[in-house]
This record gives structure tokens, sequence and C-alpha cells, in this order.
């Protein structure tokens, strides 16, 4: 598992994977059939008979998709646990340096005693119990599926005996309600015994996990503290934090739960602060719990700034809402991705693009929330998005937002369109953490590689008020979202190819020095942009100034880069303005590219 992927939501990831498989097992089951009542007619006796017939191989089907990622749950759980544990035990103690609560200079760290060990015996439970959690769910996600299909075949049954419906559009109203809710099978129950709801499983998967690697890294740093002999901590305090941890934020707790202080040190300050595990009964660290704990050295550390308690709790309950809402498109998605009927299938698109402009409105009404693309996914097989593309593999895209990925492929097809020799020349497609985008050029013996870099954070949302924001200072020539910014980036393309032409080099092939060092020298004099600046300044009947081209295209547009003038090619090719600097700078390129 790599390092990034060592984290809670990896395993939600992962089983909203899962849950798309089996959505997928399921429609592919039920669209077999419904194919072939145009084939050979339909009869329901006939259909349903064949249908329950069926649902052993569609048992196995399942059973073997849920194995498949039974491997990498485990390992998921596994690794989380024990990286949140070494990452608690190394996180930076500030042991300060003088005062009352320091130790003798050069006094070694108390011997290793009994229990010094305890909490990696605890982990070791915590991960063999996690683990056979989870082997219970995927029980519970068999059952369920199993369920799902007994019952859609008698639903359908049902809502075809009013003769009112078709087959696809009664299987689309049998399912309605799995579709809307996923893989609920995991119950909520009472003290008492009672079920009080049942979640979804991807839902529960990341809470599960979140609670345990949180847990996995309060054991690691109750170890250091064990080894310090220090067991005062503080609590953490938030902007937006809910009811039970509210009377706890910035408190000084005595740590009797991670740590094993003894009797004499908690007697020593029982007077003076609570212990955690009456924090702990009273609601800290519940699951999902965002609070972490600090260790406290006495007239040393600085405690946190006191929250305003009415305005973390109104930031905490819009928070809840905007997970509300991200379950709310998570929903919308698993029921597309479930539709059998083409009609509904319409209708589902429509009211997925309804619940993201809820999330739209949503943000920028509180602008102090940032859109979390990955809280809106479903991970689905890989027949979402690649066959929607056309020029590029997405496969280096998996953490950006899916829409991200379909508007630069659609603005790359809109390029291609107009400019069919470039259409190849960008090898891939790739995330970058820094810039907005950047076309990435790599010139070395073994060959020359262009690659387009987007932001891994970039979003159909923010790239358009970025755009129309930088449009009104003037920073950057007019652009529409993530076209304007793609467009932009393809024109330093165009322009660096202009140069590999004609050079008469040609993409991924090794040269010596001499040829490389040509097209360098080319590129950094950029006579091609150069003169197209000077010309257009030219016809508009101004000065080549920078201060023009500030004017008449943007401010962006004089940078310097490294080639000469390449800015001012990229934002004059990006202009979508009706200027008519825009007309004659596009009207002179189109003359200089035939």
């Amino acid at each position: 598992m790599s390092k990034k992927e060592k984290n809670p939501y990896s395993l939600s990831n992962i089983y909203k994977e899962m849950e798309l498989e089996l959505i997928a097992s399921l429609r592919r089951n039920f669209l077999k059939h419904k194919m072939e009542e145009h084939a050979v007619g339909f009869s329901w006796e006939m259909w349903q008979k064949a249908k329950l017939r069926n649902i052993h191989q569609y048992q196995l089907e399942n059973s073997s998709i849920i194995y498949k990622f039974k491997a990498r749950i485990k390992q998921a759980i596994e690794e989380v646990l024990n990286h949140f544990y070494d990452k608690g035990y190394k996180s930076t103690v500030n042991v300060p340096k003088d005062g009352d609560n320091t130790a003798a200079p050069n006094q070694r760290p108390p011997e290793e005693t009994q229990f010094f060990g305890a909490n990696k015996k605890k982990l070791d439970v915590l991960i063999k119990t996690s683990k056979k959690d989870f082997d219970d769910a995927n029980h519970a996600v068999y059952r369920k599926m199993d369920d799902i299909y007994r019952q859609t075949i008698f639903k359908t049954e049902f809502q075809l005996s009013s003769g009112a419906l078709s087959l696809g559009k009664a299987i689309d109203k049998a399912a309605e309600e799995f579709l809307e809710q996923g893989i609920n099978c995991i119950a909520y129950k009472s003290k008492d015994g009672a079920i009080i709801r049942y979640v979804n499983i991807a839902d529960y998967a990341e809470m599960a996990l979140r609670t345990a690697s949180h847990r996995a890294t309060l054991l690691g740093e109750g170890t250091k503290r064990d080894e310090l002999g220090v067991h005062l901590v503080f609590v953490s305090a938030h902007a937006n934090s809910c009811k039970l941890c509210l009377p706890w934020q910035g408190k000084v707790l005595i740590d009797d739960v991670f740590s094993h202080p003894s009797d004499e040190y908690i007697a020593k300050y029982k007077g003076k602060y609570e212990l955690l595990s009456v924090a702990i009964k009273a609601g800290l660290l519940h699951p999902n719990c965002r609070h972490t704990l600090a260790t406290y050295f006495e007239g040393v550390t600085r405690l946190p700034e006191p929250q305003d308690e009415k305005k973390a709790l109104e930031n905490y309950n819009n928070e809840q809402y905007q997970r509300k809402l991200e379950r709310k498109i998570r929903k919308r998605k698993r029921i597309l991705e479930g539709t059998v009927d083409e009609d509904n299938r319409k209708t589902a698109r429509k009211r997925l693009r309804i619940a993201q402009k809820e999330m739209h409105d949503f943000l920028e009404k509180h602008p102090e929330f940032k859109r979390q693309s990955r809280r809106e996914k479903i991970y689905g097989t890989d027949s979402k998005i690649s066959s929607k593309l056309q020029n590029f593999d997405e496969s280096s895209l998996k953490d950006i937002d899916e829409r991200t990925i379909l508007e630069v492929d659609k603005a790359l097809t809109k390029i291609y369109e107009d400019y069919p020799h470039m259409k190849g020349i960008v090898s891939e497609v790739k995330l970058v953490e820094k810039g907005t985008a950047v076309a990435e050029l790599d010139i070395n013996n073994q060959g020359i590689k262009i690659s387009l870099c987007i932001n891994k954070n970039l979003t159909p949302e923010n790239a358009s008020a970025l755009t129309k924001r930088m449009y009104s200072q003037y920073k950057w020539t007019k652009k529409p979202g993530i076209e304007g910014i793609v467009r932009h980036e393809m024109g330093h393309v165009l322009n660096y190819d202009y140069y590999v032409q004609k050079n008469h080099l040609e993409y991924g092939k090794p040269y010596g020095d001499m040829p490389l060092q040509k097209l360098i020298d080319d590129l950094e004099k950029n006579e091609l942009a150069t003169e197209l600046r000077k010309e257009t300044l030219k016809r508009l009947g101004v000065a080549d100034t920078d201060e023009n081209v500030a004017k008449y295209f943007s401010s962006y547009a004089k940078n310097k880069s490294m080639t000469n003038n390449g800015e001012f090619f990229a934002e004059a090719f990006s202009d979508y303005s009706d200027t008519e600097a825009k007309f004659v700078f596009m009207e002179l390129l189109k003359e200089r590219m035939k």
C-alpha cells in the first residue's frame, strides 16, 4: 500500500468500489433478460423462473467480487492501524528544557516495565477485532445482495401487474429503494438491542477505520508518554465541534486510558484535572471524533485559544449538512449506475446535476468550507469514465473530480478539431499539487515528451470562479473555466510543437546533444511568439510594449516564461473574448500555421 493510501478513507474507497461492482452485477443480470424480452418475446412466468434459476450463478458472481476485495480490506486495516500507531509513537513531543517539570540533566528514561508493552498488545487486539468486524460486514453484504435480488424479482412482478410499465421501468422501480440507499447492511442498535437504523457499508467502513486509526494513534502517543513519565494531556480546540466535545475543548486531563500513570501520579493531579476516562464516558473521542490529545507540561505548554461555542456548534451543523449533500450526490450516482431503462437514466442524470448544484450553492453561501470531491465519488468499475474519454487514459487521474476529467477531455477534443496535427503530441495527462495546470516539456537524449498536468484539486466550480476573478482583475484573458485553462496550456504545446517540427524532430525518439541544443535555443528565442506579438500590436496601431500587451490582452501575457513571449502566445490563444486584438492574433496565427 502506498504512503498516500495509508489513511482511513482508503478502506471506504475499497467498499465503494465493491458496492459499485455488486450493483453492476445486479444490473447485468436483469439487463440480460431485458434484452431477451426484445429477442424472443416476453413471458413473465418464464422470466421469473429464469431469474430464480440463475440465482446460483448470481451468488457465485457476488462471492467472487467480495472475495476479490477481501485481501485488500485486511491489508488496509493492518497497514493503516500500524501506520497510525507508529505515527503517534514517533510524533514530536516538545520536552521543556527547564522548569519544575523537567527531569534531572542526562537522566535516562525509566527501564522498560510491564506496562510499556501493554499498548502494543492493545494494538494487536484492535487489528484482530477490526478484521473480524469487517469479515462479518462482508457476510452481511453478501446476504443483503442476495435478498435484494430476490426482492427485485417479486417487486417487479407487482409493478408489471398494472400493465402500465415496461420490464426495464418495472425493474428500476423495484430496485429504486436499494439504489437510493446502497448496500445498507450494517445495523446500529440501542442499548437494549433494538435496531435504530441501517447504514451504508462504505460509510460504516470509513467511520470504523477512522475511529480505529485514531485510537491506534492515541495508543502510540500513550506509549511515548509512558516512556517520558508524563501523563497530562490537553484536548485540541476546533472552530467546529459537536455538543459532546464542546465542554472538553482545550481542557487539561490525566491520561489514564492510553498511558499508565501510577496511583501516586493520579492522586497528585486529580484535584486539579479531570481523568481522561471520565471525559470519554461523557462523549469525548466518540466515533468520527476529530479531537486529538497532546502532551501537556505544566507552566510551559500554551493551551489553545478558547473557541466561541455557539459559532463552533453552528460550523459543525453546517459541516454535517455538507456531508448530507455529499451522500445525496453519491446516492444519485448509485441510482444512475444501477438504472436499466434509458428514459430513467436520463432522469437520473438530471437529478444528479441538481444535487451537484445544491452543493455548489451551499459552498457559495459558506466559502469557509471546501469541496471534497473524493467524498462524492462512488469508485465504480473501469467502464465509468474510460468509455467516455477520447484523448487520454484516466488511470493517473483517479484522485481528481470525475467531472474535471471529462471537462479536460472535452477541451482537448475541441482543440484537436481545429488543430488535427496536435492530436497525439501530449503523451499523458497527469496530476500536480501546485499551480492550476502546466504544459510540461521534457527534452532529453531518450526523447522529447510533452505532458499536460492538471491540479488535483481543480473542479468545474473552482475553475470557473478562478477564471472569472482573474479576468475581472485583468490578470488573465477571458476563459470559460477548465476549457480555457486547458486551452492556455495547449497554446504552449502548440508553440513548443512549432519548433519540434521546424527542427524535423519526432517525439519519443532518441537524439544526440546537438539537435536537442538547437531545439532549446529556438524555444528560448521563440521568434514565432515574438513576431506574432509585434505584428498584432502593429495592426492594432499601438507600440510593442508590455503595457500595451497588458492593456489589450492581460497582465499575465507580459510575464516571462521558459520561452520568450510564451505567455503572450498562450494567453492570446486562450482568449474567449470578442475583442479586435484576439481576432487579429488568431488571423496571424492561422497564416503562420499554414
